[in-house]
């Protein structure tokens, strides 16, 4: 069975304080790989008892937050520069936003393909398997995105990473 992605047992709340106290939508945006993204110090994360844990052991190269605008998509694909990431959906409301991230290991083989879909909870953190095709859908509102990256080493990938938050209980 593949791993698509892992829900840390940690709370990120109060990381999505300190993500928010400025407006989302005033942060300077760039072009980062069809997305809109505002890359973000260590300062707005490396408190968090989780991501420094796993920081120590995986160094992340940086983080940022990935604008998705209304009523567009992301195609299938696997991430040719990093072999994971950590994401969170920066949204606040019970139902979750309103996109649909979903993973396929055997899309592109035939006509239909089985799915796996991620469905964001408030204030989670996903260890997200990068090397799986997958798919953003944007429906009616933007969409923003806290993501990590890694620095590249031969150790940094999805089960090394997952292996080590399982044993560290995160």
């Amino acid at each position: 069975m593949i791993d698509y992605f892992y829900r840390l047992r940690t709370d990120a709340f109060n990381l999505t304080q300190g993500l928010l106290s400025t407006p989302i939508e005033d942060l300077y945006y760039e072009d980062y790989y069809s997305f809109s993204a505002s890359m973000l110090g260590h300062e707005e994360w490396k408190h968090h008892r989780a991501l420094a844990s796993i920081n120590a052991q995986f160094p992340i190269r940086h983080a940022g937050i990935l604008k998705m605008e209304p009523h567009t998509g992301y195609d299938w694909h696997t991430d040719t520069d990093r072999a994971l990431a950590i994401n969170m959906i920066l949204d606040t409301r019970q139902n979750g936003h309103p996109s649909e991230t979903l993973f396929s290991p055997d899309h592109g083989h035939a006509a239909q393909y089985k799915v796996s879909q991620l469905t964001y909870s408030p204030f989670s953190l996903y260890l997200f398997n990068t090397q799986v095709k997958h798919t953003v859908i944007n429906h009616a509102e933007p969409r923003y995105l806290f993501s990590v990256e890694f620095e590249p080493t031969e150790f940094t990938n999805y089960g090394n990473v997952l292996n080590f938050c399982l044993a560290q209980g995160l």
